[in-house]
């Protein structure tokens, strides 16, 4: 007679599976994007909302939606463990850091190589400057920090 195995799922997916989480991994996703287009192009007018899109190569693209949905299912899974009470106080500060870092840093920077970051309207130019120039850099670092959060969190851990 033998055991059958468990069948052990990521943390991540258990959540993903909840469709009330799954639809809260979406809204944030859908706002982030939303929100990370008006800030890019706030300081030029919200005139240029639908000619951003135009000026993103296919790697900026790509950035931007990996941004947007990693944002998305941090969020919702910090909030879901909270819930759910499957981590330690340490894990979930840590985990809680590196994606408000990681959200901070992405959301700072521009991927529109026309477009100025709304932080260049509280630092000074040559910083915001230099924003825009190291700007696939930041989001890139800002993608794994939001990665790393989700570690930290264990969302990929078996259970």
């Amino acid at each position: 007679m033998t055991a059958e195995p468990e069948n052990k799922t990521l943390l991540v997916i258990r959540m993903l599976k909840d469709p009330k989480y799954l639809g809260l991994v979406l809204g944030l996703s859908i706002f982030m994007f939303f929100l990370y287009q008006v800030l890019q192009i706030l300081p030029q007018g919200l005139n240029n909302f639908w000619f951003w899109f135009s000026l993103l190569t296919p790697l900026t693209w790509l950035l931007y939606f990996l941004y947007g949905i990693l944002f998305g299912l941090t969020l919702s899974f910090f909030i879901w463990q909270r819930s759910k009470k499957l981590c330690s106080f340490k894990k979930k500060t840590k985990g809680g850091l590196f994606g408000l870092v990681g959200g901070f840093f992405g959301i700072s920077a521009s991927i529109c190589p026309a477009c100025l970051s709304w932080v260049v309207l509280i630092l000074p130019f040559s910083l915001g400057l230099s924003l825009i120039k190291y700007s696939i850099e930041i989001m890139v670092f800002s993608i794994l920090l939001l990665l790393l959060a989700l570690w930290f969190l264990g969302a990929f851990q078996r259970s």
